[in-house]
Protein backbone atom coordinates (compact mmCIF):
# COMPACT_ATOMS: atom_id res chain seq x y z
CA UNK A 1 0.00 0.00 0.00
CA UNK A 2 1.19 3.66 -0.89
CA UNK A 3 1.95 5.80 2.15
CA UNK A 4 -0.56 8.21 3.33
CA UNK A 5 0.02 11.51 2.62
CA UNK A 6 0.21 14.21 5.89
CA UNK A 7 -2.72 16.27 6.11
CA UNK A 8 -2.96 19.89 6.45
CA UNK A 9 -1.00 21.74 9.01
CA UNK A 10 -3.96 22.95 11.81
CA UNK A 11 -2.71 26.03 13.80
CA UNK A 12 -3.26 25.78 17.35
CA UNK A 13 -5.80 28.41 17.92
CA UNK A 14 -7.38 27.54 21.15
CA UNK A 15 -7.23 30.79 23.65
CA UNK A 16 -5.35 30.41 26.97
CA UNK A 17 -7.43 32.32 30.03
CA UNK A 18 -5.57 34.71 31.33
CA UNK A 19 -5.00 33.52 34.51
CA UNK A 20 -2.79 30.58 32.50
CA UNK A 21 -1.44 32.02 29.90
CA UNK A 22 2.66 31.93 30.44
CA UNK A 23 4.32 35.01 31.34
CA UNK A 24 7.50 35.97 29.73
CA UNK A 25 9.40 38.00 32.88
CA UNK A 26 8.70 36.62 36.37
CA UNK A 27 7.57 39.52 39.03
CA UNK A 28 10.01 39.92 41.70
CA UNK A 29 8.83 38.26 44.64
CA UNK A 30 9.29 41.30 47.78
CA UNK A 31 9.03 39.66 51.56
CA UNK A 32 7.24 40.70 53.60
CA UNK A 33 8.54 42.56 56.61
CA UNK A 34 7.58 41.27 60.28
CA UNK A 35 8.12 42.94 63.45
CA UNK A 36 9.23 40.89 66.54
CA UNK A 37 7.17 41.08 69.56
CA UNK A 38 8.40 39.71 73.22
CA UNK A 39 6.11 39.03 75.98
CA UNK A 40 6.21 42.53 77.18
CA UNK A 41 4.69 43.57 73.96
CA UNK A 42 7.18 45.98 72.83
CA UNK A 43 8.89 45.54 69.67
CA UNK A 44 12.39 43.83 69.60
CA UNK A 45 13.07 44.90 65.78
CA UNK A 46 14.34 48.06 64.18
CA UNK A 47 11.71 48.04 61.55
CA UNK A 48 8.90 49.07 63.29
CA UNK A 49 10.29 52.30 63.49
CA UNK A 50 11.36 52.53 59.91
CA UNK A 51 8.07 52.14 58.89
CA UNK A 52 6.61 54.79 61.45
CA UNK A 53 9.25 56.93 59.65
CA UNK A 54 8.42 55.58 56.31
CA UNK A 55 5.29 58.29 55.17
CA UNK A 56 7.41 61.05 56.29
CA UNK A 57 10.00 59.89 54.15
CA UNK A 58 8.42 59.71 51.23
CA UNK A 59 7.07 63.58 51.67
CA UNK A 60 10.10 64.52 52.32
CA UNK A 61 11.80 62.93 49.21
CA UNK A 62 9.80 64.79 47.32
CA UNK A 63 9.93 68.53 48.50
CA UNK A 64 13.07 68.28 49.47
CA UNK A 65 12.11 69.27 52.78
CA UNK A 66 11.97 67.83 56.43
CA UNK A 67 9.54 68.97 58.57
CA UNK A 68 10.44 69.24 62.34
CA UNK A 69 8.52 66.16 63.82
CA UNK A 70 10.68 64.19 61.37
CA UNK A 71 13.99 65.90 62.41
CA UNK A 72 13.36 64.75 65.89
CA UNK A 73 12.27 61.23 65.01
CA UNK A 74 15.47 61.02 63.20
CA UNK A 75 17.76 61.86 66.05
CA UNK A 76 16.17 59.98 67.89
CA UNK A 77 16.25 56.77 65.95
CA UNK A 78 19.76 57.25 65.81
CA UNK A 79 20.45 58.00 69.22
CA UNK A 80 19.02 54.49 69.91
CA UNK A 81 20.12 52.45 67.27
CA UNK A 82 24.13 54.05 67.07
CA UNK A 83 26.63 52.44 68.10
CA UNK A 84 27.92 54.22 71.16
CA UNK A 85 24.91 53.57 73.12
CA UNK A 86 25.14 49.77 74.76
CA UNK A 87 21.96 48.61 74.24
CA UNK A 88 21.59 49.83 70.15
CA UNK A 89 22.03 47.87 67.18
CA UNK A 90 25.53 49.21 66.70
CA UNK A 91 24.50 50.77 63.06
CA UNK A 92 26.82 53.61 62.18
CA UNK A 93 25.62 57.37 61.17
CA UNK A 94 25.64 55.93 57.42
CA UNK A 95 23.75 53.19 57.81
CA UNK A 96 20.84 54.76 59.90
CA UNK A 97 20.87 57.33 56.90
CA UNK A 98 21.09 55.09 54.41
CA UNK A 99 17.94 53.29 56.53
CA UNK A 100 15.97 56.83 56.55
CA UNK A 101 16.70 57.66 52.86
CA UNK A 102 18.58 60.69 54.19
CA UNK A 103 22.27 61.67 53.15
CA UNK A 104 24.91 61.15 56.25
CA UNK A 105 25.57 65.01 56.00
CA UNK A 106 22.02 65.53 57.04
CA UNK A 107 21.67 63.64 59.45
CA UNK A 108 25.01 65.25 60.90
CA UNK A 109 23.68 68.44 60.72
CA UNK A 110 20.26 67.82 62.59
CA UNK A 111 22.27 65.96 65.49
CA UNK A 112 24.49 69.38 65.53
CA UNK A 113 21.34 71.43 65.15
CA UNK A 114 19.19 69.60 67.52
CA UNK A 115 18.55 72.35 69.98
CA UNK A 116 17.53 74.49 67.15
CA UNK A 117 15.17 72.18 66.06
CA UNK A 118 14.05 71.52 68.98
CA UNK A 119 12.84 75.94 69.20
CA UNK A 120 11.10 75.21 66.04
CA UNK A 121 7.37 75.82 65.32
CA UNK A 122 5.09 71.69 64.78
CA UNK A 123 5.49 71.12 60.95
CA UNK A 124 7.90 73.64 60.71
CA UNK A 125 10.24 72.30 58.11
CA UNK A 126 13.01 75.50 57.76
CA UNK A 127 14.79 76.88 61.23
CA UNK A 128 14.29 80.62 60.04
CA UNK A 129 12.14 82.81 61.10
CA UNK A 130 12.87 85.18 57.89
CA UNK A 131 15.23 88.09 56.95
CA UNK A 132 17.74 89.14 59.86
CA UNK A 133 16.72 92.65 61.47
CA UNK A 134 19.04 95.27 59.71
CA UNK A 135 17.98 97.60 63.24
CA UNK A 136 18.05 95.39 66.26
CA UNK A 137 18.87 98.06 68.82
CA UNK A 138 15.93 100.25 67.14
CA UNK A 139 13.44 96.88 67.40
CA UNK A 140 14.08 95.80 70.79
CA UNK A 141 13.39 99.44 71.70
CA UNK A 142 10.16 99.67 69.92
CA UNK A 143 8.82 95.89 71.44
CA UNK A 144 10.08 97.03 74.80
CA UNK A 145 7.61 99.97 74.80
CA UNK A 146 4.93 98.23 72.62
CA UNK A 147 4.36 95.80 75.84
CA UNK A 148 4.38 98.35 78.33
CA UNK A 149 1.69 100.40 76.47
CA UNK A 150 -0.28 97.06 75.82
CA UNK A 151 -0.33 95.75 79.84
CA UNK A 152 -1.95 99.37 80.52
CA UNK A 153 -4.58 98.27 77.53
CA UNK A 154 -4.11 101.07 75.03
CA UNK A 155 -5.50 100.11 71.53
CA UNK A 156 -2.17 100.25 69.21
CA UNK A 157 -1.94 99.99 65.73
CA UNK A 158 0.86 99.59 62.56
CA UNK A 159 1.35 103.30 62.19
CA UNK A 160 2.16 103.61 65.92
CA UNK A 161 5.12 101.65 65.28
CA UNK A 162 6.45 103.61 62.01
CA UNK A 163 5.78 106.79 63.48
CA UNK A 164 8.19 105.32 67.07
CA UNK A 165 10.76 103.63 64.33
CA UNK A 166 11.53 106.98 62.50
CA UNK A 167 11.41 108.77 66.03
CA UNK A 168 14.68 106.49 66.74
CA UNK A 169 15.98 106.22 64.06
CA UNK A 170 16.18 110.36 63.48
CA UNK A 171 18.00 110.60 66.62
CA UNK A 172 20.55 107.52 65.91
CA UNK A 173 21.31 108.33 62.95
CA UNK A 174 20.67 111.93 61.77
CA UNK A 175 22.95 112.25 59.27
CA UNK A 176 20.80 109.69 56.79
CA UNK A 177 18.23 112.16 56.83
CA UNK A 178 17.65 113.76 53.86
CA UNK A 179 14.60 115.92 52.79
CA UNK A 180 13.78 116.07 48.73
CA UNK A 181 12.18 119.74 47.31
CA UNK A 182 9.12 118.61 48.64
CA UNK A 183 9.88 118.55 52.33
CA UNK A 184 9.17 114.90 52.87
CA UNK A 185 12.57 113.34 54.64
CA UNK A 186 14.15 110.00 53.39
CA UNK A 187 15.58 107.47 55.27
CA UNK A 188 18.64 106.04 54.18
CA UNK A 189 19.26 102.68 54.98
CA UNK A 190 15.95 101.74 55.97
CA UNK A 191 12.44 101.69 54.51
CA UNK A 192 9.80 101.95 56.54
CA UNK A 193 6.70 99.85 55.31
CA UNK A 194 4.38 97.73 55.45
CA UNK A 195 6.75 94.76 54.43
CA UNK A 196 8.96 95.83 57.16
CA UNK A 197 6.51 95.84 59.91
CA UNK A 198 5.36 92.36 59.10
CA UNK A 199 8.57 90.93 58.84
CA UNK A 200 8.90 93.12 62.50
CA UNK A 201 6.37 91.28 63.92
CA UNK A 202 7.14 87.98 62.71
CA UNK A 203 10.15 88.09 64.98
CA UNK A 204 8.90 89.94 68.10
CA UNK A 205 6.24 87.26 67.72
CA UNK A 206 4.12 90.33 67.82
CA UNK A 207 -0.17 90.23 67.59
CA UNK A 208 -2.12 93.41 67.11
CA UNK A 209 -5.51 91.34 68.64
CA UNK A 210 -7.39 93.08 71.54
CA UNK A 211 -7.05 91.61 74.52
CA UNK A 212 -10.06 91.16 76.31
CA UNK A 213 -11.37 89.95 79.72
CA UNK A 214 -13.80 87.15 78.23
CA UNK A 215 -11.11 84.48 79.64
CA UNK A 216 -11.48 85.60 83.25
CA UNK A 217 -14.69 83.96 84.04
CA UNK A 218 -13.90 80.36 82.78
CA UNK A 219 -15.20 77.66 85.61
CA UNK A 220 -12.02 75.73 87.71
CA UNK A 221 -13.15 72.75 86.72
CA UNK A 222 -12.22 72.79 82.84
CA UNK A 223 -8.59 72.95 84.19
CA UNK A 224 -8.50 70.36 85.42
CA UNK A 225 -8.26 67.82 82.41
CA UNK A 226 -5.01 70.36 81.49
CA UNK A 227 -3.51 69.66 85.01
CA UNK A 228 -3.97 65.88 84.33
CA UNK A 229 -2.07 65.77 80.89
CA UNK A 230 0.62 67.99 82.67
CA UNK A 231 0.85 65.27 85.26
CA UNK A 232 1.22 62.42 82.75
Amino acid sequence: MPPKRPGPIVENTVKWPRSQFPLNKAKASVPEQTVEVNTTGEATNELAEIHTLASLAVIGQRRKQYTREFKLATITYWRKYSISPPEGLGLSKYAVAKRLKISERMLGQWIKNEAVILAMKTKQKKATTGRIAQFPEMENHIHEKFLKLRETGVKIGWSWFIVEAKSWFEASYPERIQVDALGNKLYTGCQFSRPWFARFKQRKNISLRRITNKAQNVPADSESPIREIIRQ
